[in-house]
């Protein structure tokens, strides 16, 4: 036969005081977390003069990276726009030249002419002829002026 169990009153006791033994344990223990926690405040970060310094000169250099790159764009701008042929200044170099070249004409062909005895005779071929050389070559000037030319761009 089974012998019969001794009961014991300071064990009972102690088995139905656990749990709250146990929360209360676990309180205290929350307790000085947080009491930790409010003590271990996150110190504030003070700015000293050397980060102050190398603030400034990161920027510093920073500013002049880029004004070095725009000046060295802006002279790449200006070499290459020296670079290209200008069509209107060439078709103008080309008309000043044929103008002159006109002129020249003339004035060799107005030394070349013969003396005449009246005026009226020199006057009436040289008329003649300049009008019809100032024709032929204006015509030559309308029509290179009127023609397209292709351009290639480089």
């Amino acid at each position: 036969m089974p012998a019969k169990k001794k009961h014991n009153p300071s064990l009972s006791r102690a088995l139905k005081d656990m749990p709250s033994l146990i929360m209360q344990e676990r309180m205290a223990q929350e307790k000085d977390q947080s009491a930790s926690k409010k003590n271990d405040r996150v110190p504030v970060y003070e700015n000293s003069a050397q980060s102050a310094k190398w603030l400034w000169s990161g920027v510093t250099i920073v500013m002049l990276i880029i004004v070095g790159m725009w000046g060295l764009s802006m002279s790449s701008l200006f070499f290459d726009n020296k670079q290209t042929v200008d069509q209107t200044e060439q078709l103008l170099s080309t008309s000043k030249q044929d103008i002159a070249s006109i002129i020249a004409t003339f004035s060799e062909r107005e030394q070349a002419l013969p003396t005449a005895t009246s005026t009226e005779d020199i006057t009436k071929e040289a008329t003649t002829s300049t009008n019809a050389e100032i024709a032929a070559t204006l015509k030559e000037l309308f029509a290179s002026s009127t023609t397209t030319t292709s351009t290639q761009e480089q």
